[in-house]
């Protein structure tokens, strides 16, 4: 406790705290003798704002010493008598030893997962209830093809998914959900992690080993807790440590947004004298966290050893003791870990070298594609022969930023580019062909995208368009050829120039197609769309000139029923050949009229009894992009849909805590009715706060109902209250 009051007290908080699992270092009391084997230790770290978790190893497993049986999970060596059966064994039947080590079996991915799973995790979930699992080497040894006759038998494919489902038992634990990490990283695990530890290198890779000091002891191993020199290595290691040669950030600029990377820590931040600062201005470019070995006092207690002290040229004491270099440690967390959580979880969109002997870089990251964005330029230096590096400052414009960057140092930026009109408008003439239409400016390249459902949100590039302008005003026009005939599609604008290659329009434009039965038939359907920006449709918006059936005589005319919520009757509409909209109670005489439909809103639509033949309908408009739509629910019925551009899934949303009547008689329960386009289906809501059928009841026995109102669909919603309430629904998609 007295190590975590220190960091909060320096202000440090938000860090994983990795224990390991190795009962020999703790004198069979774990992990120490205030907490021997219970989870209090997990409960001090997270009141002070931090992750608490195990360090944990199966690829490999010694033969130096056995636990007492019965083998209960929590102990760090394996059974003994099991390692001969559970080895990888090369192709002549060998079985496969670990590195330099004569005693360290490499254990089949197949076993490790059937272990960790079934034993060794629910022990440890069981008596700590730890937040994070640290799966060390899983994603840093190679695959291997197992040639064993003991039933886990495996080609390198197979190996591979062994590993993925040995992460995955800690990702998608079924008792809890684990923060997943594993040294260094590989693409097929990112699925399954959530940090990686090692994927990044300081400086060039000759510069020193990949680690730097022994294992000689469990406590303090100067491997990790001992400060090195490099100028006494070699005497090129410290310019090689600070010369980063070709390296760029590939794997940032495919991953930064989905996992965490730090580098490894054989190169810790501040594990070489003279290299901390460049490290640290590393972890910024990538837009990661850094990583650091420490010890509080470096106190020997029972260890065989100390960590060591040195001194540098300038007479400067290095040591991985925070009550020695505790300023330094608050130093890389008050720059670099501020910088990351900025831009943690947007994609890196850019690297650049702005010199030609790449001492400046620049990186970019965007949440939105591009639209808008942090950047930083980083002036690393070139190493000056002894213990440091020099440049000239590094000025230069950078998104209309003037910047001047000194050696040494790094400077941010922000932008927000103003997107594009997507002033879109849809058609269904030219047999139900769909015209995108929307503005541009010279010298941009763009393309229309289409998805069929913004919750799978699988947009497929359709087109992409160079020329095209309508007029002088710059309209870019596409005609989607495939819509006629679909019953619904979603389009979006990508846009490219000189800056940027590829954002996205800052809307989305969709339809959804129905039909009017003929000889009076009706078609119940439903507001999905908004206007431009956030504003309501109206009537012309929705159904446009060339759609309904129009006529001089209002019988010989398409109907549009609105229902007024508060006198519980309709309002009827239909359009003149002109193409306005009058009230029946107005048509010999009244003036035009263009009511505006919210999103939410149900509509009852009727072909004149004349009508030989369905005709179809296009609901067209931009797609709501409000974070939660809400609708005020009156006693009595209502007309409603979705008040997205999506089906209403009536899980999704805690109607009890909104205002919504629940009881098991249902007659006294809220109900929804749902037009099925020749009957209705009932549901009513439970005390629960579940649907069920009304011919399925709570008190029937039923299940709770997992009907949808679909896009378009209308359905009449009738409140027992005999007050108003807000009913709010949450977006059910990310974008737009």
């Amino acid at each position: 406790e007295s190590l975590l009051d220190t960091l909060t007290n320096a202000g440090l908080t938000n860090a994983v705290l990795l224990l390991s699992l190795n009962n020999k270092d703790h004198n069979g009391q774990f992990p120490n003798s205030a907490w021997p084997d219970t989870n209090g230790w997990l409960a001090a770290a997270r009141s002070r704002g931090f992750m608490p978790g195990f360090y944990d190893i199966y690829r490999g497993a010694h033969t130096n010493g056995t636990p007492s049986a019965p083998y209960q999970g929590t102990y760090y060596l394996w059974p003994t008598n099991l390692l001969l059966d559970w080895a990888y064994r090369d192709r002549n039947g060998q079985p496969v030893i670990g590195g330099a080590a004569t005693n360290q079996y490499e254990i089949s991915a197949q076993l490790q997962v059937s272990f960790c799973r079934d034993t060794r995790l629910p022990a440890h979930l069981g008596r700590f209830g730890m937040d994070a699992y640290f799966f060390d080497t899983t994603l840093a040894a190679a695959l291997y093809e197992d040639y064993s006759t003991n039933g886990h038998f495996a080609s390198r494919a197979m190996d591979l998914a062994n590993r993925f489902a040995l992460l995955e038992s800690g990702y998608s634990n079924s008792v809890k959900r684990l923060i997943v990490g594993s040294e260094q990283g590989r693409s097929w695990g990112v699925p399954v992690a959530h940090w990686v530890e090692g994927k990044f290198w300081l400086g060039q890779a000759s510069a020193v080993p990949q680690t730097y000091g022994a294992w000689n002891d469990n406590a303090y191993p100067a491997l990790i807790v001992d400060v090195a020199d490099p100028t006494s290595i070699s005497n090129t290691t410290l310019g090689l440590l600070l010369s980063d040669g070709c390296q760029a950030p590939l794997w940032d600029l495919v991953f930064h947004d989905c996992i965490v990377s730090t580098v490894h820590w054989g190169r810790s931040h501040n594990k070489y004298l003279y290299a901390w600062d460049h490290n640290d201005l590393w972890a910024m470019l990538r837009g990661q966290a850094p990583h650091l070995n420490m010890v509080e006092a470096g106190v020997q207690g029972s260890a065989g050893r100390i960590p060591n002290t040195l001194t540098n040229a300038f007479d400067e004491v290095w040591s991985t003791r925070w009550t020695v270099m505790s300023n330094r440690y608050i130093q890389t967390f008050t720059s670099v870990c501020p910088w990351q959580a900025k831009v943690m979880y947007m994609e890196m969109t850019d690297h650049q070298w702005l010199k030609p002997d790449r001492s400046v870089q620049l990186t970019e990251f965007s949440g939105d594609g591009g639209w808008s964005g942090h950047g930083i330029v980083v002036n690393f230096g070139l190493y000056d022969g002894a213990y440091g590096v020099t440049n000239e400052t590094w000025t230069g414009t950078v998104r209309n930023a003037a910047l001047s960057v000194p050696v040494k140092g790094y400077r941010t930026y922000s932008w927000d580019t103003t997107r594009p009109a997507l002033g879109i408008t849809a058609s269904s003439s030219n047999a139900g062909a769909m015209v995108i239409r929307f503005s541009g400016e010279p010298g941009s390249a763009y393309g229309v995208e289409m998805a069929s459902n913004l919750v799978s949100a699988e947009w497929l590039r359709m087109t992409t368009l160079v020329s095209g302008i309508v007029g002088t005003n710059l309209t870019y026009e596409y005609t989607d050829p495939d819509s006629a005939g679909l019953s619904q599609r979603f389009y979006r604008v990508v846009f490219s120039n000189a800056q940027v290659t590829q954002l996205y329009s800052g809307n989305a434009v969709g339809f959804f197609w129905t039909s009017i039965p003929p000889t009076g038939g009706f078609s119940f359907v439903a507001v999905n769309f908004t206007g431009s920006g956030t504003s309501n449709l109206t009537l012309l918006d929705l159904f446009g000139t060339n759609q309904l059936t129009k006529d001089n005589v209002y019988v010989r005319a398409d109907k549009v029923y609105v229902w007024n919520t508060a006198g519980q009757v309709f309002e009827r509409f239909a359009q003149r050949p002109s193409g306005e909209f009058f009230n029946e109670e107005a048509w010999d005489g009244g003036s035009a009229t263009n009511p505006v439909l919210p999103s939410g809103r149900g509509v009852w639509l009727q072909s004149p009894q004349a009508a030989t033949t369905a005709h179809p309908i296009y609901l067209m408009g931009a797609v709501v992009a409000l974070g939660a739509v809400s609708n005020a629910i009156r006693p009595g019925y209502q007309c409603l849909g979705s008040p997205f551009s999506a089906d209403l899934v009536l899980t999704n949303n805690d109607w009890l805590a909104d205002g919504a009547i629940g009881n098991d008689n249902k007659d006294l329960a809220d109900q929804l009715i749902v037009w099925s386009g020749s009957a209705f289906e009932r549901f009513g809501l439970a005390s629960n706060g579940k649907w069920y059928a009304w011919t399925n009841w709570v008190t029937q026995g039923g299940t709770p109902a997992d009907r949808r109102v679909t896009l378009g669909q209308g359905a009449w919603y009738f409140s027992v209250s005999g007050t108003n309430w807000i009913w709010t629904q949450p977006k059910p998609y990310s974008w737009p």
